[in-house]
């Protein structure tokens, strides 16, 4: 099986100088029967984001392939805390989008199009100058959208399990902290717990911490989950309208810049100035050909 691998990195920033990020394009062919692309971000600072979008060729068909078929995600991956094979997960009338997407860029931000049997997904990661990532969802259907789930894969802290270094994994809200120790889905209270920070008790240093907020208004319910052996944890949302866009801001966070405890503080002391930000977000579209 050939592997074509689209590596998006940028560098979003905590000082700006000038404009704000800009993404650049850069493509290479490794090895025989892949492709690297690449996105760098101008005008970066001291945290660097990357996004991998990893797609392959079936050998026998020559069809090409993406997502992640265990986890049933797009296979857009984030690092720092984010499940790098495939962080997003898009579900519309319980199928997982898992197609190969058309990527564009639009000034600091990522567009995914999705297009298949009759529903049109559109998905922007756009790159602040605060390190914070800003995405919104949006499904077209000919159809009636009967339901659609935007989910979220996390490791947080890392990823070895031996005797030095097993899973401890928590997530915590404004709320209370939650000790993952099973695979029972925790709902949240969309209200009171519009934004959660996962991380790992025992080692954040080689993973890192991953967070993400999300509009109270918009959301019927909200839950997080880890998977048997607490290597992923899992956050599910499902919004109250199927008409419209789902958006979240997401945090990709390594611990030598901002432990557990910094994060969570900087996330409760600025959570309703970031959710004004992301309420007041205008994305960009897919052009139509």
């Amino acid at each position: 099986m050939k592997i074509f691998i689209f590596f998006i990195c940028l560098a979003t920033q905590m000082i700006v100088f000038g404009a704000g990020p800009k993404i650049v394009e850069t493509v290479k062919e490794p090895a025989v029967g892949q492709m690297q692309r690449t996105y760098t971000v101008q005008n970066a600072g001291l945290v660097q984001n990357c996004i991998y979008y990893n797609q392959r060729t079936d050998a026998k068909t020559g069809k090409i392939l993406s997502g992640d078929v265990t986890a049933r995600s797009t296979g857009i991956g984030i690092n720092y805390g984010w499940y790098s094979g495939g962080t997003l997960r898009i579900i519309v009338n319980k199928i997982p989008v898992m197609t190969p997407a058309a990527v564009s860029i639009n000034g600091d931000t990522l567009l995914f199009q999705w297009e298949e049997k009759g529903v049109d997904v559109q998905l922007s990661l756009a790159f602040t100058e605060t390190s914070s990532i800003i995405g919104e969802v949006s499904v077209i259907s000919q159809e009636p959208v009967q339901s659609l789930e935007v989910g979220f894969i996390a490791t947080p802290g890392h990823v070895l399990s031996d005797n030095r270094h097993t899973f401890d994994r928590w997530a915590s809200t404004t709320k209370r902290n939650l000790h993952l120790t099973t695979t029972e889905k925790v709902p949240l209270d969309p209200v009171s717990e519009f934004w959660v920070m996962m991380y790992d008790a025992k080692n954040n240093a080689q993973r890192g911490i991953p967070a993400l907020l999300f509009d109270p208004e918009k959301m019927q319910s909200a839950d997080v989950t880890a998977n048997a052996n607490k290597y992923i944890v899992r956050v599910a949302l499902t919004p109250k309208s199927l008409l419209e866009n789902v958006r979240f801001m997401l945090w990709s966070v390594p611990e030598r810049y901002m432990d557990a405890e910094a994060l969570y503080d900087y996330l409760k002391e600025t959570a309703t100035e970031n959710l004004d930000t992301l309420r007041n977000y205008e994305s960009p579209k897919v052009k139509s050909e």
